[in-house]
């Protein structure tokens, strides 16, 4: 899987502080949280501004819980993480800021 946005736009565009080993880790796992958030309707589209903005906020959110936690980042073969409801519905909303199309979020048929 290929995060949907890169370090470059990262740190020029969304003016990120995660270092690049971080940023690589918590993108793709902010990917694969907004992909499960829109129900796959984002892995076959461009990644648009929001898409990009939506993950390096995710992925900041993501490095901070687990600097709370005490859990120090690590990539070890494929990552597995399960969230909660609350966490969901968190990202969801932090999500939404970014990007505007509410279909992507719709657990119906579009």
């Amino acid at each position: 899987m290929k995060a949907f946005t890169d370090y470059g736009f990262y740190i020029n565009e969304y003016r990120g502080r995660l270092s690049l080993g971080e940023f690589e880790r918590y993108s793709l796992e902010a990917t694969g949280l907004l992909n499960r958030l829109t129900f796959g309707r984002l892995k076959s589209t461009k990644a648009s501004i929001g898409v990009k903005y939506a993950c390096c906020s995710i992925a900041e959110e993501l490095a901070a819980q687990e600097q709370r936690r005490g859990i120090k980042a690590e990539r070890s073969g494929d990552l597995n993480v399960t969230y909660n409801e609350a966490q969901l519905r968190d990202y969801a909303a932090i999500a939404k800021l970014y990007i505007d199309d509410d279909t992507l979020f719709f657990r119906g048929v579009v």
